[in-house]
């Protein structure tokens, strides 16, 4: 709870709920229990198995306990996960195959792909990020398609041009900044007008490299 607002949460169950409304309920609900409840466990381990004279290796995620996310089935730990094995373990392999395969590009995001890694870089609180991503989509800098975010022609290019001139304003460092800075302010640790300033400073220098180097746009 950022003190914006008081966070929405089950009061009492109605069993006359149906449809739409049982659903929005359930969200709610197991939402509210998976605040609650335990963090989920796991180890992003590497295996190194012996076959023969062979080795081979296998990087996966081992989850030792799901916690949260055995209440909140709309989220799940991504990545692939791999069996819990001991050191020394002797195991029979249900297949042995040899398959011919090349690099992926990373999966496009969904909303909530994005939302959490808003949270990772401190973008945004529960009030706001809806507003964020909201911007986002209304300047088509993305396009929507089947729940996934689509770069935009516009979106694309906004990037390589900042990219070109060296200017980090599509990098989360920039927002975690402010965000960071407001957050200071609440806690007394700065003061409004040290951190405008600061902000007004950089973004003079951010606007005079745009100008000067218009042509790499």
């Amino acid at each position: 709870d950022d003190g914006a607002h008081p966070p929405i949460h089950p009061k009492a169950f109605d069993a006359s709920l149906s449809g739409d409304e049982k659903k929005v309920f359930d969200l709610v609900a197991r939402h509210f229990l998976a605040c609650c409840s335990e963090d989920a466990v796991g180890h992003q381990t590497t295996a190194k198995v012996q076959i023969a004279r062979e080795f081979f290796t296998a990087t996966g995620l081992m989850i030792t306990a799901k916690n949260w996310l055995e209440v909140y089935p709309y989220e799940q730990w991504r990545g692939k996960t791999m069996p819990h094995y001991r050191e020394g373990q002797q195991f029979q392999p249900t297949t042995l195959e040899v398959k011919e395969g090349k690099t992926e590009p990373p999966p496009l995001l969904s909303e909530a792909d994005l939302i959490a890694l808003m949270n990772k870089h401190g973008i945004g609180t529960d009030a706001t990020i809806a507003e964020h991503i909201s911007k986002v989509k209304d300047r088509d800098y993305v396009n929507v398609i089947n729940r996934l975010f689509h770069p935009s022609e516009l979106g694309i290019a906004l990037v390589q041009g900042y990219k070109r001139i060296q200017v980090a304003m599509s990098t989360p460092y920039l927002r975690q900044q402010i965000e960071s800075d407001i957050t200071a302010i609440a806690e007394g640790r700065k003061t409004k007008a040290d951190v405008l300033n600061d902000c007004l400073t950089h973004m003079r220098q951010v606007y005079q490299t745009v100008v000067n180097q218009a042509n790499l746009l």
